[in-house]
């Protein structure tokens, strides 16, 4: 055997020993991406998991190839924050995992990803601004009940959102606007969005909320035991008219001015409060204190309230 047939067997050979390791394909990387909170990427599947606790940052940045090649995230539960700017640019990224746990989402937090949906969970109470910002294929998005404020430029530049659900009771914001300037600017093809609270006052949704979104006929489906969205109309503007259509009545426990879920004597504490000016409710909590559908709340509604107590 010659010397150049040897040093050619010995390749191959080396070659056969190298694929027969298993995994050896996947290249991974991982790291810390947080006080608490660290990620693993897998090359084969495209999936980057992230586990821990705490707020997910990007003190240490991520790979430019993570970036660049991740298709899913996975974030695991006990995470409890998404850091600013923390998955921008994740240009490939077409679906992530949200956990139970997670509280916030900080700005442009995934801003200019390839999302094709989000679902955010139930206990996260902040978005910041432009978290979904420029994802240009994005297609429909439901924002958990525990989201009130629709921040500046969230969905700004979404130019295939379709379909948004709002769960959040956005009647009850406390922000200047329920709905900031350019939640939805140049959402083009924006034609449905779903509510499941009573009606805002006109003045909290900003003005120019929609500006460059589709001009008119974007269809609202509001709760049927809601009928002041079809006569305020809080969506319109001078120049953009929705089309209003009643849809499924939010559920609502007879006297629950807490809501807590049940009728009790707290209820009752909460009415005198309120009608004494000595306390506040939301717009919710009104509709659940109205026992006598009079369409305000009053003393009476909590001498009502005390009967059915008692029984």
């Amino acid at each position: 055997m010659s010397k150049f047939t040897r040093i050619i067997s010995l390749i191959l050979a080396a070659v056969l020993v190298f694929a027969a390791v298993p995994g050896s394909a996947a290249v991974e990387y991982s790291g810390p991406c947080g006080e608490n909170a660290y990620y693993e990427f897998d090359s084969e599947t495209a999936v980057m998991t992230i586990t821990g606790t705490g707020t997910i940052t990007i003190s240490s940045p991520f790979n430019g190839f993570v970036m660049r090649d991740t298709t899913f995230i996975d974030i695991g539960e006990g995470l409890t924050g998404i850091g600013l700017n923390c998955f921008r640019s994740f240009s490939n990224t077409e679906h992530v995992s949200l956990p139970s746990t997670l509280r916030s989402i900080s700005s442009y937090a995934f801003s200019y990803t390839g999302l094709k949906d989000i679902e955010i969970p139930p206990n996260v109470k902040s978005l910041g601004d432009g978290c979904f910002e420029g994802c240009k294929k994005l297609e429909s998005a439901t924002l958990g009940a525990g989201i009130n404020t629709l921040k500046e430029v969230l969905f700004q530049l979404c130019w295939r959102l379709r379909e948004v659900t709002i769960l959040g009771d956005i009647s009850a914001s406390t922000a200047d606007y329920a709905i900031e300037t350019g939640a939805f600017a140049s959402c083009s093809v924006l034609e449905k969005i779903t509510v499941r609270c009573p009606c805002p006052d006109v003045e909290t949704i900003s003005p120019h909320a929609f500006s460059s979104s589709t001009p008119d006929g974007i269809k609202v489906y509001y709760p049927s035991n809601c009928p002041e969205w079809a006569e305020v109309k809080p969506f319109d503007t001078e120049n953009r008219h929705f089309v209003y259509i009643p849809d499924e009545p939010i559920p609502i426990v007879v006297g629950d001015a807490n809501g807590d879920g049940v009728l009790s004597a707290s209820d009752v504490s909460v009415v005198l409060s309120f009608v004494m000016n000595a306390g506040t409710m939301t717009k919710m909590a009104q509709l659940a204190a109205d026992v006598d559908g009079d369409g305000k709340v009053t003393a009476a509604d909590a001498s009502l309230m005390a009967q059915l107590i008692l029984g």
